[in-house]
């Protein structure tokens, strides 16, 4: 199952739709395309009254509700075309102190958007993944390896997609935030490892990837934007720059790797690179040999979070 599948006058559904990533893919969906309805699935009812203010669209529909309550998962994509599940359990240190709410959202919860997206008759399933799903040392990483296998599986019951992403640079809860209030504080600035090595891409590009896997996508691929890659130390010192405020190495935590990896070797024999990413076939013999890597200059940090800045985060 694949080809091109039109946006424009389609009933959406946006999981997790109140987050960084699910608030972004809306707007995106309302400015440049043409649904005919957008529901936004999430537990934070303060962040849907805000976000109603903020994009006061009479297509925009919001719905309370957790991912793993089967009931509220069937209500929501009744009558949908489209399902966009963004809704996670993310945060790699709370997933290792609770693995049963990891499990319940990325797993659990996964299965439900599969299962009752398949009951409803939706057209397209799409799951944001993450690079730490690729050879995962951490809770979050597993449980999200678990849930990108659960939508290659159904790739014959209904268009399924995964887009696997690096850090999403400036998103709710990462590390871009924590350092800034930490600066604006007077520091110090904590890092864990200095020698720490992140794949990173804007929240701009990512929606990008996810609607063009959406409108050209075939069933059961996990696309992998091409993303550059940070020395994390280098980007702690690009955001005290200039402000004397000290960095603290407080050492790596549970679930940590010094480097993460976006294709992992046992994929790479499925996998087609193309001139935007990759994109990794359930069963087509492919071949690439390994990933691209691309390191950003300190300069190049430094335009990164002057862009963050002027963009108001």
């Amino acid at each position: 199952m694949g080809g091109q599948v039109e946006l424009e006058g389609k009933n959406i559904v946006v999981t997790g739709g109140t987050g960084t990533i699910g608030r972004a893919i809306v707007a995106r969906l309302l400015k440049d395309h043409d649904p005919e309805w957008i529901v936004v699935l999430s537990r934070d009812a303060s962040k849907q009254n805000a976000m109603c203010r903020e994009l006061d669209s009479a297509r925009l529909k919001f719905m309370m509700g957790d991912v793993q309550n089967v009931d509220a998962v069937a209500e929501a994509v009744l009558g949908a075309h489209i399902v966009i599940h963004a809704a996670a359990c993310k945060h790699v240190p709370a997933c290792e102190k609770f693995p049963r709410e990891a499990i319940g959202v990325n797993i659990t919860g996964s299965l439900n958007v599969l299962q009752q997206s398949y009951w409803a008759g939706v057209d397209t399933c799409l799951a944001i993944s993450t690079d730490k799903a690729c050879e995962p040392v951490s809770v979050m990483g597993m449980t999200k390896a678990l849930m990108e296998r659960l939508f290659v599986s159904y790739r014959w019951a209904m268009r399924t997609l995964c887009v696997r992403s690096g850090n999403v640079f400036g998103s709710r809860g990462s590390v871009v935030p924590l350092w800034r209030k930490q600066v604006e504080e007077g520091g110090p600035l904590t890092i864990t490892d200095s020698r720490m090595v992140r794949y990173f891409i804007s929240v701009e590009s990512l929606v990008d990837d996810i609607l063009q896997a959406i409108e050209f996508g075939n069933s059961g691929e996990i696309r992998v934007p091409k993303m550059a890659l940070v020395y994390m130390g280098d980007l702690a010192e690009a955001m005290v720059e200039g402000t004397g405020v000290g960095i603290e190495e407080i050492g790596m935590r549970l679930g940590e790797k010094l480097t993460e990896t976006l294709i992992s070797p046992a994929e790479f024999p499925r996998t087609h690179e193309m001139p935007c990413g990759y994109v990794i076939s359930p069963d087509k013999a492919g071949g690439i040999s390994g990933v691209g890597e691309s390191f950003l200059t300190k300069p190049e940090i430094r335009a990164m979070l002057e862009e963050y800045e002027r963009a108001g985060h």
